[in-house]
């Protein structure tokens, strides 16, 4: 909301609007099974730094919305300590061709099936976002199986001129373990740096049930701030 027209109730309404069309799509594509409403609950405050984006907050608490999951971005220098290229056993790393898009996404699919609020992304969809004119294809990574399979990826944008985001990591559930995500992380870096990128960044689930966090902080990256994701039952 544009600051001179905060505390008139114009928020209110369009959450109103929002919470209305949210129940009636969910009626008529899920009937009868529980739904909930989801949205950001913006930036935590940091010391001397005001509310950082949480004043939302307040308005989604008296609606009866609940923080339920929080979020790190995580930044790192580019170029930064150099890392280690690892070239793990059984795999081939390497910035993915145009043609092997479909592959990526389904490697997507299967890493994020056991993830919290992850839904697959569709065909159509991933096309669009990954040939958006943000979208920065020569610096994603995939390690990729003999047989063609992509085992772990790392998909990348840039959202703010010379901030690499690393938009998705993931590694399919059986290939877990064996260092492919670092290995993916660690050539998309290299190659950010030597593009002349002065920082990269991603979020991640301050939960992650892959241990993500710790993966992200042995390759350099440090939590910059936390963001929160509020949540009321439809109904």
């Amino acid at each position: 909301m544009h600051p001179e027209h905060r505390r008139q109730g114009i928020g209110t309404s369009i959450l109103e609007l929002l919470e209305a069309r949210g129940s009636s799509l969910a009626a008529q594509r899920h009937p009868g099974l529980p739904a909930v409403l989801r949205t950001s609950g913006g930036r935590d405050p940091e010391p001397d730094a005001g509310p950082g984006g949480a004043d939302i907050r307040p308005v989604l608490e008296r609606r009866g919305y609940r923080r339920v999951r929080s979020w790190l971005e995580m930044e790192r220098e580019l170029p930064g300590p150099a890392l280690e290229l690892p070239a793990p056993e059984g795999a081939r790393i390497l910035a993915p061709a145009p043609e092997r898009s479909e592959a990526v996404r389904l490697a997507h699919v299967a890493a994020f099936a056991d993830h919290w609020g992850s839904a697959p992304i569709d065909a159509e969809t991933w096309q669009l976002w990954t040939t958006s004119h943000t979208s920065r294809p020569e610096h994603s990574t995939i390690a990729l199986a003999p047989d063609g399979t992509v085992l772990a990826y790392a998909v990348t944008s840039e959202d703010r001129p010379g901030v690499l985001h690393v938009a998705l990591v993931g590694t399919r559930p059986e290939a877990r373990g064996r260092g492919l995500a670092r290995a993916v992380l660690a050539r998309t870096l290299a190659s950010g740096a030597e593009a002349g990128f002065t920082a990269a960044v991603l979020e991640v689930d301050a939960e992650s049930l892959t241990g993500a966090t710790r993966l992200y902080e042995a390759v350099g990256f440090h939590r910059a701030h936390v963001y929160a994701t509020y949540e009321k039952p439809v109904g």
